[in-house]
């Protein structure tokens, strides 16, 4: 019986300490939060629970926008009070990483930041003959940032110098380029530095000779933004004389226009740019681009009425990709022509005079695999295809690409090269005798550091 009056006055306490709490007025947490605010209580089960004390000053910020690193640093406080499952505890170990990463450039702004991928593969390619073949490219950026506004970056690429090929690459002069930029007065100005295009080349596998690494060039553009508007200016060079001297330069200034959001195409960016190229030949172009979430449209201007004339576009619906892209022989007649050309899904360049029209469709097969397939045709000025018509082919690659987390995947893969003519490009300059059917079969690694 005394047992029994025990047990009922220590469950009249408790309840009476808990009314108690209800009924008295409840102390202001943090000093920029009012008493009864609607999110009080929540505010508060954070608070008891360890997920957040506020900020040093006694504050919250409620209205203070909130980063992905900040919320993954309160799910990482949250979780250690409860037992998460493990598909929760993967994607909490990947954003503490992130958070980390980035606590660590906050707490750290002086020191570099270092960013890059890997890439491995081992293939057989069937050309002239079978090859068993295995490459690798390495990037790698060191990022010195000294405010918002200013930075420095040194950018490394091993390009093909890992590849199946004996061309030997120089590291100061391709694999390294420089980029930079910085703030004065209105004007925010960037800078680079590098060797410019660098044109692949290698017998063994067919679908990748002509395959260009498009590097930084020696350049500076200064721009100034207000509002919507963007105006900017610069100087490029374009190519060197056999004694280092600049034979090719381009001077260059930009118009531009953002807007919000347009009917069916979204947030849209639109640009005005001029050119006038100086070199072993002088030409004047004119270029515009619009640039929305859904559509791209290039036109061009150089020479001549219509064979002068640069016609492109670039569509995204859902999970499928679609480009058309037509250039006029004399779109552009300087001897560095190919620095103004785009390239295609293979990264090739869309040579002047022909029609180049590419595919890319990936379909979801589970949660973390997923085909792709890959296409690009090359036509004539003319639209035809054949062994009549240098520099038409047609490649195609399927994939199967299994996503191994956040940051890395295996892809296998088969990609067929057809070159009816033999020749991959029309231009002779830069022309290669090529077989006229050529496949390879393989997997890889993609890792981004």
């Amino acid at each position: 019986m005394r047992l029994r009056n025990v047990s009922i006055l220590v469950i009249f306490l408790v309840v009476s300490c808990k009314l108690l709490v209800v009924s008295c007025p409840a102390e202001q947490i943090f000093k920029d939060m009012q008493n009864k605010h609607w999110a009080e209580a929540a505010v508060l089960k954070l608070v008891n629970l360890g997920v957040t004390d506020g900020f040093p000053d006694g504050t919250f910020r409620g209205k203070k926008k909130v980063t992905r690193y900040e919320i993954a640093g309160f799910l990482d406080k949250l979780a250690g009070k409860f037992n998460p499952q493990p598909k929760i505890k993967k994607l909490l170990a990947e954003l503490k990483t992130e958070f980390n990463v980035e606590k660590y450039k906050i707490e750290n702004p002086a020191l570099p930041t270092v960013s890059g991928s890997f890439r491995s593969n081992l293939f057989l390619s069937q050309a002239n003959t079978r090859d068993l073949i295995t490459n690798y490219r390495l990037k790698l950026n060191f990022t010195k940032k000294y405010s918002s506004k200013n930075r420095l970056t040194i950018n490394f690429d091993t390009l093909d110098g890992g590849y199946y090929t004996s061309t030997p690459r120089n590291l100061t002069n391709e694999l390294i380029d420089i980029n930079g930029c910085f703030r004065f007065l209105d004007f925010d100005f960037t800078t680079s530095f590098g060797a410019g295009d660098i044109i692949h080349s290698n017998p063994l596998v067919p679908s990748k000779t002509g395959m260009v690494f498009r590097r930084a060039r020696p350049s500076i553009t200064a721009k100034v933004k207000k509002n919507h508007t963007t105006l900017s200016a610069g100087y490029t060079v374009l190519g060197n004389s056999a004694n280092g001297l600049v034979s090719d330069q381009d001077i260059f200034i930009t118009a531009g226009y953002s807007f919000k959001k347009l009917p069916l195409l979204g947030k849209t960016d639109k640009t005005l740019t001029l050119h006038y190229v100086r070199g072993a030949g002088r030409d004047v172009r004119a270029d515009i681009r619009v640039i929305s979430e859904r559509l791209d449209f290039y036109f061009g201007m150089g020479s001549g009425k219509t064979s002068g004339l640069y016609l492109g576009a670039e569509a995204r619906i859902n999970n499928l990709k679609l480009s058309a892209h037509r250039i006029g022989s004399q779109y552009s007649r300087s001897s560095s022509k190919y620095s103004f050309l785009p390239l295609n899904r293979f990264y090739k360049y869309i040579i002047p005079g022909t029609c180049d029209i590419g595919l890319e469709y990936t379909h979801p097969l589970s949660k973390n695999i997923r085909a792709r397939l890959e296409a690009d045709l090359v036509l004539s000025g003319d639209y035809r295809y054949g062994k009549n018509y240098p520099g038409t082919s047609l490649t195609s690659k399927f994939d199967i690409i299994l996503d191994l987390n956040q940051n890395s995947k295996i892809i296998f893969f088969y990609k067929n090269f057809d070159v009816p003519s033999g020749t991959n490009y029309t231009d002779p300059a830069i022309a290669s005798s090529v077989p006229i059917r050529s496949d390879l079969i393989g997997f890889g690694l993609e890792a981004e550091l």
